[in-house]
């Protein structure tokens, strides 16, 4: 599921502003430290959205400064107990890629 969705990201989106993770890492962020505004779309499990969470509020904020970043979730793991908490619902098919970029801009939540 995930390698069909991230294959969605790169065939609508410049595959400049799509990272992934596994092969890039989260330090591939830094390229976009000039904007004054970031809209993220993190999709993965439980653990890969904690874990970019917590990369931007600790790492990369410090680096940015007053940079406004904006993170919308796409769940793609197999629980999505925090995709379920927190109201993100609980997992996304790949014809829901296309409406999730749309809506990042009205959904995100300023970190």
């Amino acid at each position: 599921m995930g390698d069909d969705v991230l294959k969605s990201f790169y065939r609508y989106m410049n595959p400049l502003q799509v990272i992934d993770l596994i092969d890039e890492g989260l330090d591939k962020l830094k390229l976009f430290r000039h904007l004054r505004k970031i809209k993220l779309i993190v999709g993965g499990g439980d653990g890969t959205i904690g874990s970019v969470l917590t990369y931007i509020s600790q790492e990369f904020k410090k680096e940015m400064g007053d940079c406004r970043i904006a993170v919308s979730i796409l769940p793609l793991g197999t629980g999505n107990d925090m995709g379920h908490s927190l109201g993100w619902g609980g997992g996304t098919t790949n014809s829901d890629v296309m409406s999730t970029i749309r809506a990042t801009g009205n959904h995100a939540e300023e970190l």
